[in-house]
């Protein structure tokens, strides 16, 4: 009986002892795949910087808000209204972060924007992709606002909603204000834009 009750508590030492290391390599690891992340994501951070400085650098001056650099070219235009360009496809982690803030951004620009929305149709308007190769450098998420301002890569180091006023602020300063209700809540943004 005494070899029983021996044998019982060495079995539940065992398991505890068991138990306690793997939560302790579980935990090890855990941490292990944390630190990974935080390093691909600073190394992300990183590239997406330098990818922005030489948009710059190719593109000209940054624009005063979110990652857009002033292109030198005149508006472009379709039946009045400036062209808008979006470029990227759903494999792309940044591009299915951007393209749902993009769409619920131009949905309030309908009418006074000719829209070219080419996510998952990167064949479509290879011309402007072509064009400004030397901006994107086959990057995406890609967007041509007006031929007048462009971004490479997401606005996901502003968060969603700095990045909604920085498009708005862009697609306002494209129209000349409309429309008025969206224009009107992001003046200071559209202040800062240069031209």
């Amino acid at each position: 009986m005494k070899d029983n009750k021996t044998t019982l508590v060495l079995v539940a030492l065992l398991v505890v002892a068991s138990f306690a290391v793997g939560s302790m390599y579980t935990r090890m690891k855990f941490t292990e795949e944390q630190k990974k992340v935080a390093e691909a994501e600073k190394a992300r951070l990183a590239e997406q910087q330098a990818q922005q400085e030489v948009l710059g650098e190719q593109a000209g001056e940054n624009a005063g808000v979110g990652g857009f650099v002033v292109l030198k070219e005149d508006v472009c235009k379709e039946e009045g209204k400036p062209s808008v360009y979006y470029f990227g496809y759903s494999g792309c982690p940044h591009c299915k972060w951007e393209h749902p803030i993009f769409e619920s951004v131009v949905k309030d620009f309908s009418g006074v924007i000719a829209l070219h929305d080419n996510m998952d149709k990167l064949e479509n308007d290879k011309e402007i992709m072509q064009k400004y190769s030397n901006v994107s450098g086959g990057g995406v998420p890609f967007m041509v606002m007006g031929c007048k301002y462009a971004q490479v890569g997401s606005g996901e180091r502003w968060g969603e909603a700095e990045e909604t006023k920085n498009l708005q602020a862009v697609l306002c300063k494209l129209t000349e204000g409309k429309p008025e209700g969206v224009c009107g809540k992001v003046t200071d943004y559209i202040g800062k834009i240069s031209e």
